[in-house]
């Protein structure tokens, strides 16, 4: 007798995170109960495939016959792959050189299990770790297919005033790389090699600075789609000119500032877009707790719940 449950999800945005359940009635396990598949991930297009149990009760005396789990999918080149079960480590392997995995845990008892499977790359960034609830009849072979980890992730901040953020990590060789950043609904697109190795530089030309966060998904070619990854928070830093440099501007200069700050809304106007809103919040808590003539509101030479509150008063939304 041999059960498929096959699992496609829809992803609703590219950045919500969902989960499946299954429930498949199976005469002979227990007798009346069910055989259970639950997705802990998002189970984009996981395929899971129970077959070779006793349907009828075994027959053997009681004898229980031990089964097998099979885990197939796409990670990274070489990536080191840990199969848990139950939340004890079963077995490690390492990927294929072309990011593909197939590996079998035998002695596999009638229960109710917890399977995790995690993959580590050849740098050391780990991808999020996917899970899914079995409920395994006797002496059953466990496939699961079409596991598909997100790529990993490393951010580097800007060095200098105007430098790009560079993101790097590895994925599924040859694979379309999508970041999804916020705030902003931002969407950029990188080309993994053929060592599954990838690189974007986020230009911060026209971002404000303050925090961001970054989400990625893999897509084949012919549209087979990853896991969702892990948040990763970055700053967008602003670089203040130099205290020097200011002491040096001649009349002329200053008058021209001074024309500059008459052409925002107020003070608080950090950005000088004609609004006091959220934006100018970002700048403010960039400064929280530091000093900065640019931020300090108050002008007692630290930034804090005062200027918070000054930033208030002249809110524009």
């Amino acid at each position: 007798m041999q059960l498929r449950i096959r699992m496609t999800i829809s992803v609703i945005g590219m950045i919500g995170l969902a989960t499946a359940l299954f429930f498949l009635l199976t005469p002979g396990f227990f007798q009346t109960s069910s055989v259970v598949a639950q997705s802990q991930t998002e189970g984009v297009g996981v395929s899971i495939q129970i077959g070779g149990g006793d349907s009828g009760g075994g027959g053997g005396g009681g004898e229980s016959r031990p089964g097998t789990a099979t885990f197939r999918g796409k990670s990274f080149p070489n990536a080191f792959m840990t199969v848990s079960i139950n939340g004890g480590i079963a077995a490690t392997f390492l990927a294929e050189n072309d990011g593909t995995f197939d590996h079998t845990v035998t002695g596999i008892q009638s229960a109710i299990y917890k399977f995790s499977v995690s993959a580590e790359d050849t740098d050391g960034r780990d991808a999020p770790t996917l899970s899914m609830n079995l409920a395994v009849p006797i002496g059953a072979n466990v496939t699961v297919s079409d596991l598909f980890f997100p790529p990993t992730v490393s951010i580097q901040e800007q060095s200098q005033d105007g430098d790009p953020v560079t993101m790097k990590g590895q994925s599924f060789p040859n694979s379309n790389v999508f970041l999804f950043i916020e705030p902003g609904s931002i969407v950029k697109e990188a080309k993994a090699g053929a060592d599954g190795r990838w690189q974007y530089s986020l230009s911060t030309e026209g971002l404000n600075p303050g925090s961001y966060n970054l989400r990625t998904r893999a897509i084949t070619d012919i549209g087979e789609q990853s896991e969702l990854s892990n948040l990763f928070n970055f700053e967008i830093k602003d670089f203040a000119p130099d205290e020097d440099e200011d002491e040096d501007e001649d009349e002329d200069e200053d008058e021209d500032e001074d024309e500059d700050e008459d052409e925002c809304n107020s003070r608080a106007d950090y950005n000088c877009d004609g609004r006091v809103d959220f934006k100018d919040t970002s700048i403010l808590l960039h400064y929280w707790f530091e000093e900065s003539e640019r931020a300090d509101l108050n002008g007692d030479g630290f930034i804090d719940h005062v200027d918070f509150s000054i930033l208030m008063y002249y809110w524009t939304g």
